[in-house]
């Protein structure tokens, strides 16, 4: 026994240096797992983060395309709507026209929407809410045109008619860009 007590003291030394040896071999390789893994995410993390810049670039190449194709389709809607709208109810004297060429201005204005509205159909046709509202104030162009008096004036109701017509018109082409705002604008 005597002969043992004198073994188990290095024995002890050693399987403890067995044992720590062991482990700190097992936390090396975990450390070594934990490094690959930590790698792996962060190629990940790198991947998806520039698959989201390509998907926000693309986000506002789309909207800054359609925005722009709106913007320039209500500028056309407004310009028509101001001839006719001068055709109707004339304000002032500061640019005088003949109410036929203030007619002819509204309709020229208006095909200068149309075939922006062809020239931009990736943008604007199959938006049918945009293309009711084009549609609306073809409608009121041809309306004013069919009910022109003999005498060339028209009545205040006839004035309210059109533009009970144009102006809600008007309010979808600027809803219509208010949607695209929100539909590219990152949610915060």
């Amino acid at each position: 026994m005597e002969a043992m007590l004198k073994i188990l003291p290095p024995l002890t030394t050693i399987v403890a240096a067995i044992i720590a040896w062991l482990a700190s071999r097992n936390v090396q390789r975990q450390s070594r797992i934990n490094e690959k893994l930590n790698r792996e995410h962060q190629k990940h993390i790198s991947e998806l983060n520039h698959v989201f810049k390509i998907a926000s670039i693309q986000a506002q190449e789309r909207f800054s395309l359609r925005a722009k194709a709106l913007i320039e389709a209500s500028r056309l809607a407004g310009e028509t709507c101001y001839y006719l709208e001068r055709f109707l109810t004339p304000y002032t004297t500061y640019q005088p026209m003949s109410r036929s060429a203030l007619i002819e201005k509204a309709e020229e204005s208006f095909e200068l929407l149309l075939k922006f509205r062809w020239e931009n159909n990736i943008f604007l046709w199959e938006n049918d809410a945009a293309s009711r509202a084009f549609g609306e104030i073809m409608g009121a162009i041809n309306r004013i045109k069919n009910k022109e008096p003999g005498d060339g004036s028209f009545s205040e109701e006839q004035a309210l008619d059109f533009m009970g017509v144009v102006q809600p018109a008007m309010k979808t082409i600027r809803d219509e860009y208010k949607k695209e705002l929100m539909i590219s604008e990152p949610e915060r």
